[in-house]
């Protein structure tokens, strides 16, 4: 217990860092404001309270998930996946996970992921089919790789049919 406790209470510092941030700049641009004799802009911000919050609470046995809002009402322990999926092979090129509920704030961290991961995936072979077979050890039962591929090829008949609607 002692152990949860010192880890709600370092992630309720880390809260408070990032809040006393925002607030010093938020304190700064209306010291700014008021210098220049412009006139002031609502209520004075409210200083960051150190003290353990309620979202700053920990779950004993998965402590890298967090609580998120759901979809329908209510809240659940979870985490916010994403995947990014190339829209000519229908492929899932990358994937994320994040303990921030906002998908908003994931967008740039995958783009980053798909940019650097651009270089070792290489161009788009326009007939991936046709490589496959180079991907097969020698040594593989050949009559297990063709219903493989013919699986495949099934499935890429279906998924082009599918774009082309």
């Amino acid at each position: 217990m002692a152990d949860a406790k010192s880890k709600i209470a370092a992630r309720a510092r880390a809260r408070y860092e990032r809040e006393k941030i925002l607030y010093d700049e938020k304190m700064a641009r209306r010291a700014e404001r008021e210098a220049s004799g412009q006139k002031r802009l609502g209520k004075a911000p409210k200083a960051p309270d150190p003290a353990p919050k309620v979202q700053d609470q920990i779950n004993l046995t998965d402590e890298e998930s967090r609580i998120m809002p759901v979809s329908g009402g209510g809240f659940e322990q979870s985490y916010n996946a994403q995947a990014a999926v190339d829209d000519q092979s229908m492929l899932v090129v990358a994937t994320g996970v994040s303990q921030a509920p906002n998908d908003k704030e994931q967008v740039l961290p995958m783009l980053e992921t798909l940019q650097a991961q651009a270089a070792a995936l290489g161009p788009i072979v326009p007939n991936v089919l046709d490589e496959l077979p180079k991907l097969i050890p020698a040594d593989f039962p050949a009559s297990v790789s063709e219903l493989i591929f013919e699986g495949i090829r099934r499935q890429a008949l279906r998924l082009a049919a599918m774009a082309e609607s």
